[in-house]
């Protein structure tokens, strides 16, 4: 399948696939969830940037709010691959384990998520070493997706600077994202608020602090070394490895 450049989703009346840009320009791309988007418009969107996997970071609870619908009939062609890979511990909730006060301890989550869960880093990976266009997402796009991103980042060879200014980008999509969050939170929370999303200073678990990226390229090429030597402690063995550094890097 030959690869298409990315550009950001047409105007819907649900807000759809947010926060989305390339991570490696015609194989990787990052987003958020498809808010609200039926079969007709996922498929052609997916038909639109060729994507042959997409890689879901959430929970499966998660995933079942806010569904790739994937539709033969619409699509046209063989379906994406639809590939899970959990993140985070915690199903989703992060504050519900760890207190994350400051953008120090954003960065401190993203390390515990890559070392709690290395596998599902290597299994996001193995379609993108495979040479399959690759969508990572999370819910927003920010924090699950901006670790995984950061270590593709690495891996095609990416000075941190860049990384952390991909990561930084998410800033101004955020007002698209609380609104799409928020209204999913009254859909399956019905009676409840969540003041979080529409205040003027919010908490920082819903912000994309570049200090948060530093502080997680930091302790983890620290802890770890390379990103190469990360992979293989997670489960790549050393072809797949480098055949992922080829597809990053031709």
């Amino acid at each position: 399948m030959a690869r298409a450049t990315a550009s950001a989703a047409d105007g819907a009346d649900a807000p759809g696939v947010l926060n989305l840009r390339p991570v490696v320009e015609g194989l990787v791309y990052r987003s958020s969830a498809p808010f609200g988007w039926d079969a007709h418009r996922v498929a052609g969107f997916l038909a639109e940037h060729r994507i042959e996997t997409v890689v879901d970071l959430r929970s499966p609870a998660e995933s079942a709010l806010v569904p790739w619908l994937l539709d033969a009939r619409a699509q046209g062609e063989p379906l994406p691959e639809l590939l899970s890979a959990p993140l985070d511990p915690t199903e989703g909730r992060p504050s519900s384990r760890r207190s994350i006060d400051t953008a120090r301890d954003l960065g401190e989550l993203y390390l515990w998520w890559a070392e709690e869960r290395p596998d599902m880093v290597a299994r996001s990976l193995a379609p993108i070493a495979a040479g399959r266009t690759t969508l990572l997402h999370c819910a927003a796009g920010k924090d699950r997706t901006g670790v995984v991103s950061a270590v593709v980042h690495l891996a095609a060879g990416h000075e941190p600077e860049d990384i952390v200014g991909d990561y930084a980008r998410t800033s101004a999509a955020l007002p698209q994202i609380l609104s799409a969050l928020h209204g999913l939170y009254v859909r399956t929370h019905p009676g409840e608020e969540l003041p979080a999303f529409a205040a003027d200073a919010p908490p920082v678990i819903l912000t994309a602090p570049a200090e948060a990226m530093e502080v997680f390229l930091e302790r983890f090429l620290d802890r770890h070394g390379t990103v190469e030597d990360y992979l293989l402690s997670a489960g790549l063995d050393r072809p797949a490895l480098a055949r992922l550094q080829h597809e990053l890097r031709r």
